[in-house]
């Protein structure tokens, strides 16, 4: 029979770890579906700009090797042109874009999962919740991450605000509030507990960056060697299947945000105990309305 994951219930640093991964091999297909379907133009604008940017370093790279075999050849050498940092500008959109979108989107997954009574929502309904919530959570992401960077300036003081950063676009979605609510109720929840929601958010990076490295390796060891020993601009193939590879890495990002979603109900179970009065008070209740939707979706 299958098993399901019970969100809203206290977690040690092992369950969260275990119930973060049990999670996304419980759901997989319909979750990585609502990922692909609803980030799919967002990966689809970072993979392409991926390619190009590979490609100019390519032409440079042959442009430099050709200057060296023949010194004397008139045209003159520039790197890298203007078109090449727009394209990196465009990768850095793209980028962000699709982080904010995964995570977004996990979040939503995960409200509607606990809302549908731990059962997988539709892509359809996944991406009602996206809709209403991007603006508030793209505004809130670039305002978390700017502070991040000057905090992280000022002697480290950055790595006290990762563990309630990490709660703030969780509790926006899950608890549909705003902004300034979301600050103040991460450090009131991360209170007493930051070394343990360091520690997930920790050991959950390194198995996201781990994974990824493993993805990245095999497209970057195909163009060094296409750099190698090629000396005629034939690179599209590689860079396609290194783009492609590069934008893999955007879908673990899913694990992080599932972690950060069941560090916030752990935390929340052990301040407020909302879970346990939500169970009391369904006690004697036979009718339970099927679509638990709010209006205001």
């Amino acid at each position: 029979m299958k098993t399901t994951i019970e969100l809203r219930k206290t977690r040690d640093f092992g369950q969260l770890i275990s119930d973060t991964l049990g999670f996304i091999r419980e759901n997989f297909k319909p979750l990585f579906k609502a990922v692909a379907v609803i980030c799919g133009f967002f990966i689809a604008v970072t993979f392409l700009t991926n390619v190009l940017i590979d490609d100019s370093i390519f032409s440079a790279f042959n442009t430099a090797r050709t200057l060296q075999m023949n010194p004397d050849a008139p045209q003159p050498f520039e790197p890298l042109g203007a078109d090449y940092f727009l394209r990196v500008f465009f990768l850095c959109v793209s980028t962000m874009l699709s982080y904010i979108g995964v995570y977004l989107t996990t979040f939503c997954y995960i409200s509607l999962y606990r809302e549908k009574g731990n059962m997988p929502p539709t892509v359809e309904e996944v991406w009602a919740y996206f809709k209403y919530y991007f603006f508030r959570v793209l505004g809130s992401g670039l305002l978390v991450g700017i502070i991040m960077i000057f905090s992280l300036m000022l002697c480290g003081f950055g790595i006290y605000l990762i563990p309630p950063f990490a709660l703030i676009l969780p509790i926006i979605v899950l608890e549909n509030a705003s902004f300034s609510y979301a600050w103040g109720r991460s450090f009131k929840l991360i209170k007493d507990y930051w070394w343990q929601t360091f520690g997930v958010i920790f050991v959950i990076g390194l198995i996201v960056g781990f994974v990824g490295f493993f993805l990245a390796v095999p497209g970057q060891i195909l163009l060094v060697v296409q750099m190698m020993v090629s000396t005629k601009k034939v690179t599209l193939p590689v860079t396609i299947v290194s783009g492609f590879l590069k934008s893999l890495i955007l879908f673990l990002y899913t694990v992080p945000a599932t972690a950060y979603s069941l560090c916030y109900f752990s935390l929340d179970e052990i301040k407020e105990s909302t879970g346990l009065l939500d169970r009391i008070d369904s006690f004697g209740k036979t009718d339970v309305p099927d679509d638990s939707t709010s209006e205001e979706y």
